[in-house]
């Protein structure tokens, strides 16, 4: 509960009176963090959250709500962008431990059920605030696209499917690249060989540190584009005992061969 909108209180007690109703567990976590950026650090708060919890009950699977609205907001956020292949991932149906069961559903066919079946729910007022990017892509950008140019959604897709395809195609790369750079594992941290700069391609070299960020410490990375081209540049030319922060919570320590890849929680 960020208490970001009139109806979050709200909506936490509907969800308590949901876990009653059906005899689940509920934890409720209220937070602050602020107006700045505020969509992309509820986010990074929101699932590192949800591992936390995921360890700390040995839960296996993390669900989350997305729909196919919100993969072709995310997609067209991309495409403006002028994103790199991977970034037209976009949601993930599958990611670590997290599953995305209604990704490929409709907002409307999710309304129209929960109206049949005489569901209650509240809406989200901060969904409207055209502030934020999204929103303003959802209710602006989007309606105009599908009345005047639905070929563009069709676009958006295959450029999603396509990137699905070369995800899957780099797995066994990425396999093969651990088993070549990792030099030593530990609870928090790992020791990898600085030869790992014959990555030359700047966007599986990204791939591969985020794929060791969620399987090794359950943590989702987000760098920009300038920022993992600096990484590498600190791997090629910096000199032994420097210090590169990759992210928060991710230090990286350069050696004379090796640099040490650390997640402080």
């Amino acid at each position: 509960n960020y208490g970001m909108q009139k109806k979050s209180n709200n909506a936490e007690k509907l969800c308590f009176s949901l876990s009653l109703k059906y005899e689940v567990d509920i934890i409720c976590k209220r937070i602050n963090i602020g107006r700045s950026n505020f969509e992309s650090n509820a986010r990074e708060f929101r699932y590192n959250l949800f591992n936390k919890y995921s360890k700390k009950f040995n839960i296996d699977y993390i669900l989350t709500a997305h729909h196919r609205n919100d993969q072709i907001e995310t997609l067209h956020m991309k495409f403006l962008d002028n994103a790199d292949w991977v970034s037209f991932l976009g949601i993930r149906k599958e990611y670590g431990k997290i599953l995305r069961p209604m990704l490929d559903i409709s907002k409307e066919n999710i309304y129209s059920y929960a109206n049949k079946n005489k569901l209650k729910w509240i809406e989200d007022d901060s969904n409207k605030n055209l502030n934020y990017r999204r929103n303003n892509v959802r209710f602006n950008i989007i309606p105009e696209i599908m009345k005047n140019n639905p070929g563009h959604i069709d676009l958006l897709m295959k450029n999603h499917y396509d990137a699905l395809e070369k995800m899957s195609a780099l797995k066994n790369k990425i396999k093969s690249f651990k088993e070549k750079y990792i030099k030593e594992v530990t609870s928090e941290s790992l020791i990898l060989s600085n030869s790992i700069i014959e990555i030359s391609d700047k966007v599986i070299f990204k791939v591969f540190y985020q794929d060791l960020c969620q399987n090794y410490f359950d943590y989702r990375i987000y760098s920009t584009k300038k920022h993992w081209k600096h990484f590498y540049s600190f791997i090629l030319e910096s000199r032994n005992g420097s210090t590169f922060i990759l992210d928060k919570k991710i230090k990286v320590s350069k050696g004379k061969t090796t640099h040490c890849f650390s997640y402080n929680e």
